[in-house]
């Protein structure tokens, strides 16, 4: 794949391979941007653009959907909304390629010795799209925005919003005081900030707002100057009050299309400089374009193979590590997943600042796997191949939805397993039905997802704590560990960095040992750029957005 002679690849972190971006099918996914309906006009049709001049540099990109809600409290349910949010409007701070947080509206922060009061300095030098001074009120406003009942926020962001409380001591100095140690807030305070001198006048049951998401204003790096709603269009300039670095590019045009062919298909007619995503399906056509650079990122989630630990025969830990040394995971990942993806040893990227890169890691080694079970028990007593212990055989369903990728995964495993001995029995259903008739309720065996984790905190207390195996929580695999509970515990409570990242290591070393579920590979991520735009630097990202994240730096080649 990397040999292609017609179209370059430029690889970052961990990455060794051409790889895709894989839309996380898990509990509770948002729509699809490509069934989104585009924004209404507002009351006052947009101004023409002039014409740039010779010496300007455009760049045009070609995104798969239609924004609804260029809103920052909003967009999380749309990657179209998410890509504009991203361009428009600041948070107090933002995540770098670690996931750790780093300035933006605010210049500093201090944290109280009990962690539950955060105190921000924020810029003097920050200003609205439309001119007006950003104060610590923008925030006040932009919290007890999400705090109210009515407005149609995510549950999960409006909920933790409402357990603070926000005070604005000075114009340039926000405190956030929480009802207990938190360590992961600073990932909360990445949001974008709405202005509070427009948004203050609409009441929460009115959002989504039409005009507003017609006219949206900002702190951020580009102002939108059109939004061609019926063309799918939205054009964006550089802010010349931006605090931050002026990008050198001129101009930004996105174009909505509805599926990644249109979207590709309007980079070879010219239409457009880059393509947002180019999935697995279309990885081959894009490599035959000669003039296309490819950048191939990981991307924060996981393929992963829960197991129910409430069952008997998943209980043994030595049966979960020879499940695991049985498995070929790159075999897995070049056969059923056309080798868009890397192994995964842990349940965080490698490119995240609490990772453990000592973390044990699984080579596939079936006569070790074999030696494990027959140390627990397991004998082939019947000559059918079929392993069993006290009468039971080793034997147990294995399910994913009906996506072709996720049915080539299973039954690749349950090739790899029965070669051990281990009868896994694949099945599929849809994947509405799959979340909530097994996965939630826990009625299953083993279970396939590939799960999209947008947060860039590496709390990972709602996936893995014993609290969380209700069928309200996120912990389907009913692991509990009284050790890697107050592990994640107290990472949740001591803010410092370097502390939470020695919980976390020992966190991750023990879920190598005790393999509470299969991990499979990490989802990946691949931008497609003309050859002619310049200093692209595609990182470790948290969600498709974070490819501008560079995007200052970004210069264009007038020559073809």
């Amino acid at each position: 794949m990397m040999g292609s002679p017609r179209a370059r690849w430029v690889v970052v972190g961990v990455l060794l391979l051409a790889a895709v971006l894989v839309f996380i099918a898990q509990s509770g996914q948002s729509p699809r941007a490509d069934t989104a309906t585009p924004p209404a006009p507002g009351d006052v049709p947009s101004p023409a653009i002039p014409t740039l001049p010779p010496e300007a540099q455009l760049y045009s990109e070609a995104i798969v959907g239609r924004p609804r809600e260029i809103n920052p409290l909003l967009s999380d349910q749309n990657d179209a909304d998410e890509d504009l949010v991203s361009l428009v409007y600041s948070g107090l701070a933002q995540n770098d390629a670690s996931g750790l947080p780093r300035p933006a509206l605010a210049l500093s922060w201090t944290i109280s010795e009990d962690g539950l009061q955060y105190a921000f300095a924020l810029r003097r030098d920050a200003k609205w799209h439309d001119g007006v001074p950003f104060t610590s009120r923008d925030i006040s406003v932009t919290v007890k925005l999400l705090q109210a009942k009515e407005f149609p926020a995510n549950p999960a962001l409006t909920d933790f919003w409402r357990r603070v409380t926000v005070a604005t001591p000075g114009d340039y100095t926000v405190t956030f005081t929480l009802n207990e140690p938190f360590a992961p807030f600073l990932s909360y305070a990445t949001i974008g900030i709405l202005p509070a001198h427009i948004v203050e006048s609409i009441p929460p049951a009115k959002w989504p707002d039409r005009s507003f998401s017609a006219h949206p204003v900002g702190t951020g790096p580009f102002v939108v100057k059109q939004i061609d709603a019926a063309n799918g269009l939205v054009i964006l300039e550089p802010f010349a009050g931006y605090y931050g670095p002026t990008p050198k590019i001129s101009r930004i045009e996105l174009r909505f299309y509805a599926s990644d062919s249109a979207a590709l298909a309007a980079y070879q007619r010219g239409d457009v400089l880059g393509v947002s995503r180019i999935p697995a399906t279309r990885v081959n056509d894009a490599q035959r374009v000669e003039s296309l650079n490819l950048y191939a990122a990981p991307m924060s989630g996981i393929n992963i193979l829960y197991l129910n630990l409430r069952l008997p025969v998943f209980q043994q830990k030595e049966v979960r590590q020879a499940l695991m040394l049985a498995l070929d995971r790159q075999r897995i990942i070049d056969r059923s997943l056309d080798g868009q993806g890397v192994i995964a040893h842990s349940p965080l990227l490698p490119s995240n600042w609490a990772y453990n890169r000592y973390v044990k890691q699984y080579a596939p080694d079936p006569d070790a796997a074999k030696a494990l079970l027959a140390k627990v028990g397991y004998r082939d007593a019947n000559n059918d191949g079929v392993l069993e212990k006290n009468g039971q055989p080793l034997q147990f369903a294995i399910m994913s939805s009906d996506d072709p990728a996720h049915v080539r995964v299973i039954e690749e495993i349950t090739r790899q397993w029965s070669a051990i001995g281990v009868r896994a029995v694949p099945q599929v259903t849809g994947f509405s039905g799959l979340a909530r008739d097994f996965l939630r309720p826990r009625k299953f065996d083993a279970i396939y997802l590939e799960w999209r984790d947008p947060a860039a905190d590496p709390d990972l207390y709602p996936l893995w704590h014993s609290t969380r195996v209700n069928d309200e929580g996120q912990n389907y695999a009913g692991f509990q560990n009284r050790e890697a509970d107050e592990l994640l515990e107290e990472a949740r409570r001591d803010p410092d960095p370097e502390h939470r990242a020695d919980l976390y290591s020992h966190f991750q070393d023990i879920f190598a040992d005790q393999v509470p579920s299969i991990l499979i590979s990490y989802p990946v991520y691949v931008y497609a750029v003309d050859r002619r735009v310049q200093n692209v630097q595609l990182g470790p990202i948290t969600r498709p957005a974070d490819r501008f994240r560079t995007i200052a730096n970004w210069t264009v080649d007038k020559k073809p």
